[in-house]
């Protein structure tokens, strides 16, 4: 039985990996995965900015807004991890795209039998 939580750092996600892990210590032979996606910027969508700010370099503008992305991605990554039991398989998905593909798109290359989602974390919704 494979039971897949999408989770980010927000109460709510950890909430839901807490039930997702509790789930799976009462099924026998269950799987937990844990998936944070993170949407980055598409290259070359900073071009507002290098216009009006005169900067020289999109690219640059580019790779340290998705740096910083990929940073917040990491710091998740080490929050959730801290809270995982052994033997969690923790997936940390990259794309530039938006996070509810990269998970949809996720899910549907392998079901899972069971997927635990705290929030979209698109309304603040916090349970």
């Amino acid at each position: 039985f494979r039971i897949v939580v999408a989770a980010d750092d927000t109460l709510a996600s950890h909430n839901a990996v807490a039930f997702a892990i509790d789930l799976s210590k009462r099924i026998q032979n269950s799987v937990l995965q844990v998936i944070h996606a993170v949407g980055l910027n598409p290259p070359g969508t900073s071009l507002l900015y290098v216009i009006v700010f005169n900067y020289d370099s999109k690219r640059s503008l580019d790779r340290t807004s998705n740096i910083e992305i990929q940073k917040d991605g990491q710091a998740t990554e080490r929050s959730l991890r801290q809270i995982l039991p052994e033997g969690t398989e923790f997936i940390l998905k990259e794309a530039y795209e938006p996070v509810q593909n990269i998970i949809s798109e996720f899910i549907n290359e392998n079901p899972p039998d069971m997927v635990v989602i705290g929030s979209s974390n698109r309304t603040g919704l916090e349970r």
